[in-house]
């Protein structure tokens, strides 16, 4: 090889950056493929890059973003990737791909057909607008005008755009993996070693500590598929046909088991994922609040109804099947509950996969539900793959699919969900504003404001996170009242309820903050507060405060999951609105004003699924929570909640 991977103990300053920068990115997007080697040294095309971190930064940088903000489907970006690997012969790339592809499930032919230079049958649709402008771009020459205008037509003109980067990113790499003779791993004829080819991501990671303290085994194929015709069965021949008071009287003693051992489950969810142990106390009783709402209000919601206007004709509400929810370490019970608590009432049953990071929480939520009684398969802890996600949306037995997190993995599962005909719930990020009108208090405001930011140290979707203050004089007040709060916030141990500021729950957050940071300073904002790692074991951050924010910094679009307040000020109301509006994201939003009519009139332009008046973000099991635009769609909690997965019958007699 021309250029040798070096291990990381040889690595300069600089180098060693640029690593962990590389690793970061490859442990969060990466999967399916060997990118060290046995001594720890990166190796394909970040072994040549780790050479002249000075010029290779920049082209690391860009093939950076477009893997982590990448918004094509993947079935599409692997089609474009495996197409440019095969047209330049690189052979660590298409070994790389191929492996990955694998991984997330694509069909073993189609890679197969791919990786060889040729464009398989099957292809259609966005991968066959993917593949053709690929390959009209690896021939040269200006890509036609037939196949421009089919690939804006099925992936958009920023789904195009993408496509083009994504070629022009990897025809750069296979570049350099030609160029410095950079080849696939060979396979060892020797015994494996005993350290497994594969360490399960279900682990818990002290995020004080930064010790690895326990590791789950995931869930095999097998086992998946076990467990998923247990919960068909449990379905059609038990729980569908209990009576709704039946189901609902389970749903309530589970929410009572977790009334009694709500300090049990609070401290569990404070040491695996490092949430300050109060917020965790609220998290737990608000738990059970969701359970004892739908084993009250259940019956009632599904009730059938006369149609007043069509006489003879009933509405009846019926449950349709299992459904897989997708859900995030950030509220590790409450957003399992709100879709379990419904669901379960309802007659569905559920199979859930929850975040790697909290694992013990997501068996400690499964447990409660076999000690109130619930039949084996009713709810289904599992600890799966994204492959096996894609094998469970693909079976007919799923008859929905529920996702809380990241736009990207909304995206894929909307897709393949799509793909099978199944209804989709998704509740996905945001970037919400708080909106500070005139006549707002101003102290009560801040101290809102900064509540509602740090609330889960700013790892909430639904956290205040760009603070628009209409006055520029009051402006000032606002900013130097919010800087004075969070820098006398105390970063310590989470489990004690002294503590005011706690660890963010891994260090990829923390890396991933950092660079925001960092790329915001580049595009000429200003740090006003904070903004560095806390110098201590951990993953702390300083809380920070950003401004100067134009709309050409990627920060002015970008959600910050994390103790990250932007702040703006304004001259006029209706600039505060437009603001506001001027995001993809729309999940939620606060408005503060002392007219409280005013306030909610404001709150009504808003575009965000919803709106806070004279407060920040909150929830409770009565009113629904959901988004619109990129935030997702569906609703969770309330009536509607309950709604999303049944089916609606309509029996009409004939009078």
């Amino acid at each position: 090889m021309r250029a040798p991977p070096i291990p990381p103990n040889q690595l300069s300053a600089q180098q060693l950056a640029l690593h962990n920068d590389m690793k970061s990115v490859i442990a969060s997007d990466l999967h399916g493929f060997q990118t060290e080697t046995d001594q720890g040294a990166l190796t394909g095309p970040w072994s040549v890059w780790l050479q002249d971190p000075s010029t290779c930064g920049a082209i690391w940088n860009f093939v950076k973003v477009i893997t982590t903000q990448a918004k094509l489907p993947q079935s599409v970006r692997q089609v474009a990737i495996l197409k440019v690997g095969s047209h330049f012969k690189a052979a660590y790339e298409l070994y790389a791909h191929t492996g990955l592809s694998k991984e997330l499930g694509i069909n073993k032919a189609q890679i197969d057909t791919l990786a060889k230079g040729a464009r398989p049958a099957s292809v259609q649709g966005k991968e066959a607008a993917a593949y053709d402008v690929t390959d009209s771009l690896t021939r040269g020459g200006v890509v036609p005008d037939a196949i421009y205008n089919n690939a804006v037509k099925l992936l958009g003109e920023d789904g195009y755009r993408e496509l083009v980067y994504l070629v022009g990113s990897y025809l750069l790499v296979s570049v350099t993996l030609n160029g410095f003779d950079v080849k696939a791993p060979v396979e060892k004829s020797a015994p494996a070693p005993s350290k497994p080819a594969h360490v399960s991501e279900y682990q818990t990671l002290n995020p004080v500590t930064e010790k690895l303290e326990q590791v789950f085994p995931e869930t095999t194929d097998e086992e998946v598929m076990s467990l998923l015709e247990r919960a068909h069965h449990v379905y059609e021949n038990d729980w569908k046909l209990r009576p709704v008071k039946e189901r609902a009287a389970i749903v309530g003693r589970a929410g009572a088991i977790l009334r009694q051992k709500a300090e049990e489950y609070s401290q569990l969810m404070t040491h695996e994922m490092g949430k300050l142990i109060d917020q965790s106390r609220y998290e737990v009783n608000l738990t059970v609040d969701i359970l004892d709402y739908y084993a009250t209000h259940g019956e009632k919601f599904l009730e059938t109804k006369e149609v007043p206007e069509a006489p003879g004709a009933i509405l009846a509400t019926e449950p349709i099947g299992a459904i897989l929810a997708v859900e995030p370490w950030n509220f590790p019970y409450y957003q399992l509950v709100r879709v379990a608590a419904p669901q379960i009432v309802a007659g569905n049953v559920l199979m859930c996969k929850h975040a790697p990071s909290t694992p013990q929480c997501a068996l400690a939520f499964e447990k409660l539900f076999d000690e109130a009684g619930a039949p084996k398969g009713v709810y289904t802890n599992l600890f799966s793959t994204i492959p096996q996600i894609n094998m469970l949306i693909d079976d007919f037995r799923i008859r929905g699919v529920t996702l809380t997190g990241s736009e990207r993995a909304g995206a894929s599962v909307a897709e393949r969900a799509g793909r099978n005909l199944k209804k989709v719930v998704l509740e996905l990020g945001g970037s919400d504003p708080l909106i500070v009108l005139p006549d707002a208090d101003l102290e009560s405001t801040i101290n809102q404001g900064v509540m509602g930011r740090m609330i889960c140290m700013g790892q909430a979707c639904v956290s205040s996170k760009r603070f628009i203050v209409v006055g520029k004089d009051r402006a000032k007040i606002f900013l130097d009242g919010m800087i004075k709060r969070m820098a006398a916030l105390e970063a310590g141990d989470p489990s004690d309820s002294k503590t005011t500021l706690g660890p963010l729950f891994a260090k990829r957050a923390l890396v991933g903050l950092l660079e925001q940071v960092e790329r915001a300073e580049a595009h000429g904002a200003k740090v006003v507060l904070g903004g560095k790692r806390i110098n201590r074991p951990g993953w702390y951050m300083e809380p920070t405060i950003i401004t100067d924010i134009k709309p050409d910094n990627p920060l002015y679009q970008e959600e910050t999951f994390g103790p990250i307040a932007s702040f703006y000020a304004v001259d006029t109301e209706e600039e505060a609105i437009k603001l506001a509006n001027a995001t993809k994201f729309g999940l939620g939003g606060s408005v503060f004003g002392g007219n409280v009519k005013h306030a909610q009139e404001v709150a009504s332009k808003v575009d965000s699924g919803m709106v806070f008046v004279n407060s920040c973000a909150n929830t409770g099991p009565e009113v629904p929570f959901g988004g619109i635009k990129n935030s997702g769609f569906g609703r969770e909690l309330s009536e509607l909640g309950i709604g999303e997965f049944v089916n609606r019958k309509l029996i009409q007699t004939t009078l």
